[in-house]
């Protein structure tokens, strides 16, 4: 039982640090009944690592809400400029998360 309790509170624990991490974007369990089912609770760090483990390669923002953007403009190497008017498609890179348009002039398209 007191194993029990341990592990509860260690969970505990682990959601009151996401919730004090400013780069949270915040899950509707842990942000007190957000409704929005796109939501979850990555860093930067933790978004940018998933991405490239699971080897995303191109990262569709089909619209970046406010939240998203303070939690993840760092990630992008326009800060989302490209998403601001709707839809963008990003190219995952180790240096950052390029814009397609950017790729596109790059190349001379």
């Amino acid at each position: 039982m007191l194993d029990k309790l341990a592990a509860i509170e260690a969970k505990y624990s682990q959601i009151e640090a996401r919730l004090a991490a400013p780069e949270t974007y915040g899950d509707p369990a842990l942000t007190g009944g957000d409704t929005d089912a796109y939501f979850a609770p990555y860093t930067a760090a933790e978004f940018s690592a998933m991405l490239q483990t699971e080897n995303i390669t191109w990262l569709l923002v089909a619209k970046a809400d406010e939240g998203f953007v303070t939690s993840y403009h760092t990630l992008f190497t326009d800060d989302l400029a490209a998403a601001e008017s709707g839809p963008a498609l990003y190219k995952v890179t180790p240096e950052g998360f390029v814009p397609a348009v950017t790729l596109q002039k790059e190349a001379g398209a």
